[in-house]
Formats: C-alpha cells, sequence, structure tokens
C-alpha cells in the first residue's frame, strides 16, 4: 500500500513539474507531426520517433529527470522520474519493477508474486493476490539481521526467528536447519544428517549424527570423524591441523601441515608442498590432467607448466597465464591487462588499464566471414561505447559509473544518464542522432532527410518537406517539392505533407 501511494505521489509530481513548465508530455504529442522526427521544447519536454521510428515517440522534459520510452522490445516499457522513481515493465510477462534511489528501494512484480527491499536489508516476498495461488506460494519477511520469517506451503519449512534471541530456520545459509537462543551462547545446525551443537558458538562443539562424531574446543584443539569418510582435527587453530578425506577409496585425500612452517596436501595423482606458507612450495597433477608448478614467492614469483595450463607470472612486472579456454597477460600489475577467451564459438578480448580507468571488451564468432565484431569500450570517467556489430552505436560523455558497474541494468537506468552530457546512437549505418546538454542540440539523420534543433529557439529539417524556423514558427523558411524555399511568419502549426501552399 505504500509503495503504490509513492508511486502514485511521485507521477503526480511529474505531471505537475510539465504542466509548470509549459506543456505536457500529451501536449508534445499533439504537436508532432509525421514529416518531423523531433518536437523540442527543452527543457518542458522532447518528443522523439528517432530510436523505434515504429513505436511510441520517447518522451523526457526537465532534461534526463522525467522520461517515458517504450524499450527494448515493442511493447515494453520504461518511464520515471530519476532517481526518484524508474519503473520498467515488459510487455511478454507483464512483470515489473520500481527503483527508488536505488539501491534504496527496489519493487518486482513477477508470475511468482511480489517483492520488494531496503538497501537489502529489509526483504518482503508476498504471493501473487489470487485466491488460487495466495496459498500455495511461499512468502517472507526479513529485517536483516533481526528478524526472519517465512511460509512456504508447498514445502513446509515455515519458520520466524528473531536475531539473536530466537531462532529455528530451515533450508537457509546452506544448512538443512539451524537453531539458536540467545546467540551465540547456543547455536544448533543440521547438514545431511550431521548435527553440530555450539555452547557458546564458536568456541564448544560437539558433533554428532548419521555416523559423525567429535568434539571441539576452539581454538585449542578439535577433532571430528565418520567411519570409512574423513578424519579431521586441528591444534591451535589455525596453526596444526590433519584432513582425511575419502577413507573407502584406495588412496584417500590428505591435508597436514603446521603453519607456517609446513603444508603438504596429496591425493590421487597429485601432491603439493608448501614450505614457509604460502611463499615456498611446489605441486604437481598426473591425473586426469599433467601439471606441475613452483612458488618462489608466492603470489609474486609462479612457474607452471602442464597439457591445458600454463603459468609464468614474475609480478608485478610481467605475468601471463593460459587454460583451456583462456589466455591472459598481466604489465606493471594493475597497469596493463589483456585477456582473449573462447566462448562455444564466440572469441571475446578483453584489454584493461588500472582495472576500470579503461576497459575494452570484444566479441566476435570465430571463423565469421564478414568479420562484425560487438565491442565496448570505456575511459573512466570520461566516456563509454557500444556497438553490436550490426550497425548499432552509442557513445556517452560523461560517464562515470558504467565502467565501474558494467553489468548493472538498474544502475543504467537510474543513474547514466543523468552524466550524459553528448550522447550518440545509431540505429544504422545511415541512421544516427546526436544529442548535447540532454537534448538542448539535437542533429539526426535518416538516408532521406537530416533534423536539428537548438531547444525551442532554432530548427532545421532537410528532407522532402524542409523546414528553417525561429521560436517554433514565429519566423522562418518551409520547402515543399515543386515551389522551392519560401518564408513565413506566425506558422506555429506544421503543415502535413499534403498542405497546399499558395
Amino acid at each position: 500500500m505504500l509503495l503504490n501511494y509513492n508511486q502514485s505521489h511521485l507521477m503526480r509530481v511529474a505531471c505537475l513539474l510539465g504542466i509548470a513548465s509549459g506543456t505536457g508530455f500529451a501536449d508534445l504529442g499533439a504537436e508532432q507531426a509525421e514529416e518531423s522526427e523531433e518536437a523540442n521544447l527543452w527543457p518542458a519536454g522532447v518528443h522523439s520517433r528517432f530510436a523505434h521510428p515504429e513505436r511510441a515517440p520517447s518522451q523526457s522534459a526537465l532534461g534526463p529527470l522525467v522520461f517515458r520510452e517504450e524499450a527494448p522490445a515493442p511493447g515494453d516499457l520504461r518511464r520515471g522520474l530519476r532517481p526518484l522513481w524508474v519503473e520498467q515493465v515488459k510487455a511478454a510477462t507483464g512483470d515489473r519493477q520500481v527503483l527508488s534511489l536505488y539501491p534504496l528501494l527496489r519493487y518486482d512484480r513477477t508470475a511468482a508474486g511480489d517483492a520488494w527491499s531496503i538497501l537489502s536489508l529489509i526483504r518482503v516476498t508476498r504471493p501473487p493476490a489470487d485466491a488460487v495461488t495466495e496459498h500455495t506460494h511461499p512468502r517472507s519477511t526479513e529485517l536483516w539481521p533481526i528478524y526472519l520469517a517465512r511460509q512456504d506451503p508447498t514445502r513446509g519449512d515455515d519458520y520466524r526467528a528473531i536475531f539473536p534471541l530466537r531462532g529455528d530456520i530451515t533450508n537457509r545459509f546452506g544448512r538443512d536447519r539451524w537453531e539458536w537462543v540467545l546467540f551465540p551462547l547456543y547455536s544448533r545446525t543440521e547438514k545431511d544428517g550431521r548435527v553440530i551443537k555450539q555452547t557458546p558458538w564458536p568456541i564448544f562443539r560437539q558433533i554428532s549424527g548419521n555416523g559423525h562424531e567429535g568434539l571441539e574446543v576452539w581454538p585449542f584443539y578439535g577433532r571430528r570423524s565418520r567411519p570409512g569418510d574423513y578424519e579431521q582435527e586441528f591444534y591451535l587453530w589455525p596453526l596444526g591441523y590433519r584432513d582425511v578425506r575419502r577413507l573407502n577409496e584406495p588412496v584417500p585425500d590428505r591435508r597436514s601441515g603446521f603453519l607456517p612452517f609446513r603444508a603438504s596436501s596429496s591425493g590421487p595423482g597429485y601432491r603439493t608442498e608448501t614450505y614457509l606458507w604460502p611463499f615456498f612450495g611446489w605441486s604437481e597433477r598426473t591425473d586426469p590432467i599433467k601439471y606441475s608448478q613452483t612458488n618462489y614467492l608466492w603470489p609474486l614469483f609462479v612457474q607452471g607448466r602442464g597439457n591445458t595450463r600454463y603459468v609464468n607470472r614474475w609480478a608485478p612486472f610481467y605475468s601471463h597465464s593460459r587454460r583451456k579456454d583462456s589466455e591472459k597477460h598481466w604489465f606493471l600489475w594493475p597497469l596493463y591487462r589483456h585477456e582473449e577467451i573462447a566462448l562455444s564459438g564466440m572469441q571475446e578480448t578483453d584489454t584493461r588499464i588500472l582495472f576500470f580507468v579503461f576497459r575494452s571488451t570484444e566479441q566476435y564468432r570465430t571463423g565469421q566471414p564478414d568479420g562484425r565484431v560487438a565491442k565496448r569500450s570505456h575511459v573512466w570517467p570520461l566516456l563509454s561505447s557500444w556497438t553490436d556489430g550490426n550497425g548499432r552505436e552509442q557513445i556517452q560523455f560523461l560517464s562515470p559509473l558504467e565502467p565501474i558497474f558494467p553489468n548493472n541494468e538498474a544502475i543504467r537506468l537510474s543513474y547514466s544518464p543523468l552524466f550524459a552530457l553528448y550522447r550518440y546512437n545509431q540505429t544504422a549505418d545511415d541512421t544516427y542522432r546526436h544529442s548535447l546538454l540532454w537534448d538542448l542540440v539535437t542533429w539526426q539523420r535518416r538516408a532521406d532527410r537530416r533534423e536539428w534543433h537548438l531547444g525551442p529557439l532554432l530548427e532545421g529539417r532537410n528532407g522532402p518537406q524542409g523546414r528553417y524556423a525561429f521560436l517554433k514558427g514565429l519566423v522562418g523558411f518551409d520547402h515543399r517539392e515543386g515551389r522551392g524555399w519560401r518564408p513565413f511568419l506566425f506558422r506555429f502549426a506544421r503543415r502535413s505533407p499534403d498542405t497546399h501552399v499558395p
């Protein structure tokens, strides 16, 4: 209920801002003419058909703050008042997402139900508001880490817990069950039949159940085992330890050591020895693949050779490593890094300088005859560019967030446009658009026309129906086939292509 109120309230604010600026989105749509790609009343609003001429025009107001567009698939809707409220609706599935000052507030609606979170610390999920599914889908409430509650009719693992007072939760945190009372005074966990009681955590531990047994007094001494499976013990943790697994196999896996003086491990087809852990040592594997490695001052100086793996590291000066499907070079770490990766018929190269200050990623199909390359580049915090190799391209200046969060769609939608002093969009080889100062200045081209705008002050269009105008038609020139260019006064309403001009 609170979320719905906030959404409607923000929408009213956005509409009032449009009215106060002298126009709304509806007014822009009424003024749009068929022969024009754009109606520019910046900052009151910009109404453009450039991105998808076959769909509803994209609309924006107050620079990048208020926006509405159908993207990326037909029928999908994006709209909002950045960064206070950003909404996405997918036509194919009906899924809906709302972001408010992301990552402060996030709301998602899918076929499985509703979910919202505040900083991922307060999280609530609810089943669809449907009589059929309301009592068959899980629901949960979390005030992390104080209050955890879940109801799941299908699995029957309902719980309600208050940390650290009392809790009994199931199928969470990698455990089948976790109970506690006045944590850390008492804790009990279950996993695959193994029960660990800790009173208090983590000092005294008792292990039992399903053949497991053990007793530990951390950090002084501990031992746990299961016949035919494993034996583990430690003393003065983490200094001394012994770990033997797969006791039912002819050659078990063994690990032992007293750190930092010595550590070793061995098993079927491999063995490692380390001295003055973790700096010096060697490892050798013969099965299933052959590989040997020597550490002179790990992780700085490492030499490794094998059938499918190669390491030659003299950090921070130079490093070269190769695995089955990838090859990587470092020079003057972390100054320069280059990596090549094979991905099931695709080849990808990734080049970085100082991690994200400069990054260029290229991807193409192995053996592709036309040589099409998809590429993404970042020069932090100045520039980001994307191209899909099929004629679509985008360039943005400034771009401080994209290099740091390259795969975060919520950041890209909520914040990246706020920094876009300049943006270039290309949808085909002969179709592109330049935008400066959040559409104050725009220039676009298609195969049969060119069009430019300086807000509502000046505009020009070349093509079958040409036009140059000052103050949206106070004075200017227009062009019609068969009569050439002629001046006009007070022609604010655009004429349709078949309008007769004497």
